[in-house]
């Protein structure tokens, strides 16, 4: 945060930075916590089907924090983010990072994002199969294999 400011030219208090970041992980930690039942059972559901899950996300070290304490993680066989592993969506080599840590080759593998960071055609690109989720954002981007608007239309895809 001290870089950023000091991007922008703008001269902030110790104080005012710590507050800042507080801030940013107080909203990480709720959007990482307080997440909808509907979501929390079509994850629930898909394990039950025998599916593996990965999480991978462009995340920060504020953004990891809270991942521990989140019901999602229990959800997940495994975890990539980019602060760890030193790459970024839309970049092939973290979703075969991704599909190697499950035992899984790409082609075998689902990608679903609501398509920021061109994350849908970075997966398209390693073969991966992949879906865009809407419920957050309702543009069309490239590189969907097909589009859900609900998050539970998961279960219906074949």
């Amino acid at each position: 945060m001290r870089d950023f400011m000091r991007c922008t030219g703008k001269a902030v208090s110790e104080e005012y930075l710590r507050a800042l970041c507080e801030s940013r992980i107080e909203r990480v930690r709720e959007v990482l916590t307080d997440i909808r039942p509907e979501i929390l059972e079509t994850l629930r559901e898909l394990k039950r089907r025998g599916h593996r899950l990965c999480l991978v996300s462009n995340a920060d070290a504020i953004d990891v924090l809270p991942w521990a304490g989140s019901p999602l993680a229990p959800l997940f066989d495994e975890a990539v983010f980019s602060c760890e592993v030193h790459l970024q969506k839309p970049d092939p080599a973290i979703y075969l990072l991704a599909a190697r840590r499950m035992g899984a080759q790409p082609g075998g593998c689902v990608f679903v994002g609501d398509g920021g960071s061109d994350e849908l055609a970075g997966a398209k690109a390693v073969g991966m199969r992949t879906v865009q989720a809407r419920h957050f954002l309702q543009r069309g981007v490239g590189g969907a294999d097909c589009r859900i608007d609900r998050f539970e239309d998961i279960l219906s895809i074949q």
